[in-house]
């Protein structure tokens, strides 16, 4: 097609995405998981993928993708898709349940205010010191299991390579449960963050408890030596100021870019081998990774797929082994696929990409566009059941779930959904919040039988 024509349509497409947004999901004076999965799904994938059928790109040359134009054009068809399906699925919940989003607003910064004493108290500090205390246990346990770690050697002039190999060590070929782990090395953290953040203000024992968790998620974050993990601190930081002015915050999103930038600056100049390049090709390498990195993979995911056929239900979720088979882990077979030689060096990857794909190599390219419209579905689910908690039990800890729900829904650009519904991540965030209630309800009992 030609690329003019591309361009005019996906401008179009944005258009309507932004109109169906506005006028049948959220307004621009509340904020909505919706509305953050989107910008995120617009800026990570969606500009790629026009930018991939537009512009001939060195490092995907490399590899041949130019050669098969009809996989690039497919890959913005499907993008184009989902920008539509996406929010036609939440905008089809709301009209079977008779909900009107613009009325029943998900999210204000009233909301994000509603604390009481005890959130502020010492008993609450004492459950957010406690949690905090378990995150460093499970640190030293995982260490214990690896054996050895990337950031250990971050100074010690060790190569990329060899970094890659730890980080490979620590995450693909973790023989344990690694899952298990991130729940204490990330969830608890983040959601204390968010905790921390919001009550830093009301006393120097929050602001000195928020400095700790604040270097603590910095810390973790850089464990396996991953740029990702770190700049979703300071997202979720933008996040929760963001809620609570309830408008753009030039200022702050202005210093988070610079701090950004800088950041990746220094990954790939000292971490990823780009020491003593032209800064214009270190930076030319940082922005084509967070507009084409995590569509890349997609070629690669069609390409698997049309060699070798839909996987099936062996890419599912296989909970305490009750089916007959080993479940495949799609991301890592599709790097196998695409880099057999880093494989044979010890390497081994994972090239994660948009949800959909997932449901495209695993059954065919027809339930990639039928796991669109589930995707919205399940993301207006999950705005109903933060209006149920704000209403039945209003906390800190609650605002900090919803903020933590936004920064999982935006992690869909780079997962899949086949188990979102009993994904641990958020249940066991979520039983943090009933652990809280009940631990607030013990001492307020405490005080009132004093």
């Amino acid at each position: 097609m030609d690329k003019v024509l591309i361009f005019s349509m996906s401008l179009f497409l944005l258009f309507l995405n932004r109109f169906l947004i506005k006028n049948y999901l959220s307004n621009n004076k509340t904020v909505t998981i919706f509305q953050f999965y989107n910008i995120f799904y617009i800026v990570f994938i969606y500009i790629g993928a026009v930018s991939l059928n537009l512009y001939q790109f060195e490092y995907e040359d490399y590899y041949g993708f130019y050669y098969r134009k009809d996989i690039l054009f497919n890959i913005w068809i499907l993008s184009s898709s989902s920008l539509i399906l996406v929010p036609l699925g939440s905008i089809f919940l709301n009209a079977f349940l008779g909900i009107n989003s613009l009325k029943s607003s998900s999210f204000s910064s009233n909301d994000a205010l509603l604390l009481n004493g005890f959130d502020y108290s010492i008993y609450s500090l004492w459950f957010g010191i406690t949690l905090l205390s378990f995150s460093f246990f499970a640190f030293f346990l995982y260490l214990n299991n690896v054996g050895d770690l990337a950031i250990l050697h971050l100074f010690d002039g060790f190569a990329a390579s060899e970094l890659g190999i730890l980080r490979s060590d620590a995450t693909n070929n973790f023989g344990g449960k690694l899952h298990r782990y991130q729940l204490f090395l990330k969830n608890i953290p983040n959601i204390l963050l968010v905790v921390s953040f919001l009550l830093k203000s009301k006393n120097r024992y929050w602001f000195i408890f928020f400095i700790l968790v604040l270097f603590s998620n910095i810390f973790f974050a850089l464990l396996n030596v991953e740029k990702t993990p770190v700049i979703k601190i300071f997202i979720l930081l933008v996040l929760t100021q963001q809620l609570l002015s309830l408008k753009i915050p030039i200022k702050i999103i202005f210093k988070f870019l610079i701090s950004t930038l800088f950041l990746l600056f220094l990954l790939y100049s000292f971490v990823m081998g780009m020491e003593g390049r032209f800064i214009s090709d270190i930076f030319g390498a940082i922005f084509h990774r967070v507009f084409i990195g995590q569509v890349h993979p997609l070629y690669w995911w069609q390409l698997y797929l049309e060699k070798f056929g839909p996987v099936g239900f062996e890419s599912l979720p296989n909970p305490m082994n009750l089916f007959g088979f080993s479940p495949i882990s799609l991301t890592v077979l599709i790097f196998d696929f695409a880099h057999p030689e880093l494989v044979k060096s010890g390497i081994q990857g994972s090239m994660p990409t948009v949800f959909f794909a997932y449901w495209m190599l695993s059954f065919g390219m027809v339930f990639s566009y039928i796991s669109m419209f589930i995707f919205g579905i399940i993301i207006q689910l999950f705005e109903l059941l933060f209006l149920f908690l704000r209403k039945s039990s209003p906390n800190v800890y609650v605002t900090s779930f919803y903020i933590f729900m936004i920064d999982y829904f935006t992690s869909f650009i780079a997962s899949g959904i086949d188990s979102i519904l009993f994904d641990i991540q958020w249940i066991f965030s979520l039983m943090i919040i009933f652990l809280y209630w009940g631990y607030k309800k013990f001492f307020l009992k405490q005080t009132i039988n004093v």
